[in-house]
C-alpha cells in the first residue's frame, strides 16, 4: 500500500523531503548504523512530533510516542519500500500509528478506571516489604540495563536521569549538538523501558526533559 495520505501531508508543508538521502540514512539505520538513525530524526524530529500531536492532545504523551517511534524506526527501518513513496512518507505513516494506538489505549484506560474505580486498600507492613523489595530489584535492574546501552547513551542518560542536568547543559558540559543529545536520550531511553516493561511503569522516570 502507497503512503497516499502522508505523501499528501509531506506536500501541504514546508518540508521538501530528500527523498534519496533520506532512503540512504534508513537503509544505513537498518544496517545497524545508529548516528544515521540520529541525523534522520534531527532532520525530521520537528516535524514528526507535529504529526503526533495532530493526533494526541497531551503534548507529554506526545513527547512518549515519538520517543517510542524512535526505538520502532530503529528496530523496522529495514522495512523501508522505496517503491512505495518517500522515505519521510514511511515515517510519518509510522508515527501516526503508534499515536492512534496510543491514543486509544489511553481512552481504554480511562474508561476502565473509572468504571472499575474503588478506594484503595491499606497497605500492610508485608506489603510494604515487598515493595521495597521490588524497588531494590529494578534498581539492580536499571543498572544492568544500562550497562547494555552504548557507552555514549548511557553516559547521556546518567547525566539527565540522575544528576539532574536539562538536554541544553549536557549539550554544553559535552560539547554535543543539542539535537544529538535529545536523539541519544530518546533512544537510550526507550531502550530501557523496553527493558523493564515487566517491572512497573517507567513513563515519568524516563521521560526526556
Amino acid at each position: 500500500m502507497l503512503y497516499a495520505f502522508d505523501q499528501h501531508l509531506i506536500q501541504s508543508t514546508s518540508i521538501a523531503p530528500e527523498a534519496n538521502e533520506d532512503a540512504k540514512l534508513l537503509a544505513a539505520a537498518a544496517g545497524g548504523d545508529e548516528a544515521a538513525l540520529e541525523a534522520l530524526l534531527a532532520r525530521h524530529g520537528a516535524f514528526l512530533q507535529s504529526v503526533i500531536l495532530k493526533v494526541m492532545t497531551n503534548p507529554a504523551d506526545a513527547e512518549d510516542v515519538f520517543q517510542h517511534c524512535s526505538l520502532e524506526i530503529w528496530k523496522h527501518a529495514g522495512e523501508y519500500d522505496p517503491a512505495k513513496g518517500h522515505a519521510l512518507g514511511w515515517l510519518v505513516t509510522m508515527v501516526r500509528r503508534r499515536a492512534i494506538d496510543a491514543t486509544r489505549r489511553r481512552t481504554s484506560y480511562e474508561n476502565t478506571k473509572v468504571r472499575y474505580s474503588a478506594e484503595p486498600a491499606a497497605e500492610s507492613e508485608g506489603s510494604v516489604a515487598v515493595s521495597e523489595a521490588a524497588q531494590h530489584d529494578t534498581t539492580e535492574v536499571l543498572a544492568r540495563a544500562l550497562s547494555r546501552l552504548p557507552a555514549i547513551q548511557a553516559q547521556t542518560i546518567r547525566m539527565s536521569f540522575y544528576n539532574g542536568l536539562s538536554q541544553r547543559q549536557i549539550a554544553a558540559r559535552t560539547a554535543t549538538p543539542l539535537g544529538t543529545v535529545k536523539t541519544r536520550l530518546e533512544l537510550g531511553f526507550a531502550k530501557l523501558r523496553s527493558a523493564l516493561a515487566s517491572y512497573g511503569d517507567w513513563k515519568t522516570e524516563f521521560a526526556v526533559g
